[in-house]
């Protein structure tokens, strides 16, 4: 069995997909909510939506156990406008009705499939409500010249020094959590 490299092209279209899910789990607690009492409908994005939260919460706690580096915020993409337009998506469970039928079903498959291929290829990834929901803030940043996706619970500014270590796609500040020991 072949094992993707953690730089590798499929390895970060799988972490952003990953984020996706993550991105979208209110989204999907809001369909298993309208869905009920549908239990199959309910169920299934419900998991959905436990999935993604839980894993959101994985990726900011996680980078705990990962090794810290110390780099500067070298400059800041303000997203405001990617707010709004990502937050659009959210109206869709209230404009449409639930899925009638296996037609309508794959009408979701494909809208979600879109969404995530334009997740992936943008830089939609710096809109995540779980982790907004979470206590966390997203800033598109340049670190030390690499320009990534900074996780941080503490505003941050250019010339900030941050303490960071690398999970999924994204770098998390772990300043307000102290050092690995407390």
């Amino acid at each position: 069995m072949m094992v993707d490299r953690p730089g590798s092209q499929k390895a970060l279209w799988i972490q952003r997909a990953r984020l996706f899910i993550v991105s979208y789990a209110p989204l999907f607690a809001i369909f298993a909510a309208r869905s009920a009492p549908h239990w199959w409908w309910t169920g299934t994005l419900g998991a959905i939506a436990i999935w993604g939260a839980l894993d959101g919460w994985r990726l900011v706690r996680g980078s705990l156990r990962h090794a810290h580096l110390r780099m500067e915020v070298k400059s800041i993409e303000d997203q405001g406008g990617a707010v709004s337009g990502y937050l659009a998506t959210y109206l869709l469970p209230f404009l449409t009705e639930l899925p009638q039928g296996w037609g309508d079903a794959l009408a979701y498959v494909f809208y979600f499939a879109t969404a995530l291929a334009i997740y992936v290829q943008s830089d939609l990834a710096v809109v995540n409500p779980t982790l907004y929901l979470l206590g966390w803030r997203l800033y598109k940043v340049s670190l030390n010249g690499q320009s990534t996706i900074l996780v941080s619970r503490l505003s941050v500014k250019v010339g900030d020094k941050v303490q960071v270590a690398h999970a999924l796609s994204v770098h998390v500040d772990v300043r307000s959590y102290g050092t690995i020991e407390k």
